[in-house]
Formats: structure tokens, sequence, C-alpha cells
């Protein structure tokens, strides 16, 4: 199983079957996705927890709607207000 994530800053593309928040050095939380054979990519960076766990919340309600096959990560800005 996956679901075909584009990045947020649009330069990358995969097909991902697991995904994490990870804290970065700088105050960041990256949200990393693997893909099928364990190969990490980063797909979108956001400035707090909070938001980077709306994502998620994004990415596993695209999953269970299947309303097309390709998740394009939000700007930081884009889910500014909603949390």
């Amino acid at each position: 199983m996956g679901i075909w994530i584009r990045s947020q800053d649009k330069c990358k593309m995969g097909k991902c079957a697991e995904f994490y928040i990870d804290d970065s050095y700088d105050g960041d939380y990256d949200i990393e996705g693997y893909s099928i054979d364990d190969t990490p990519i980063i797909l979108g960076t956001y400035s707090t927890k909070e938001k980077a766990i709306k994502v998620l919340d994004m990415i596993q309600e695209h999953i269970e709607t299947r309303s097309n096959n390709v998740f394009q990560m939000p700007r930081d800005i884009i889910i500014d207000d909603e949390v």
C-alpha cells in the first residue's frame, strides 16, 4: 500500500507507505514519508508540531476519502489560521 505525495516545494513526489513528524534542529517540524523501499523523503516543514499533526490528519482524510491519487503537501501559511 502507499499513497503518492508531492512535496511542499513541489520538487519531489514519491509513493509513501509511512509518515513521521521529526523535529528539526532549528525548531521546525518536518513531515517525513518513507517509500515502499524505506527511503525517507522530507515532504514538508511546519513551524509548530500542531500544524504538522494537522497535515497528517489531512493525509489521513485524503486516504480515507480517496478523492484522487496524489496528495499535495500544503504550505505552512495555508494551515496557519486553521490551527
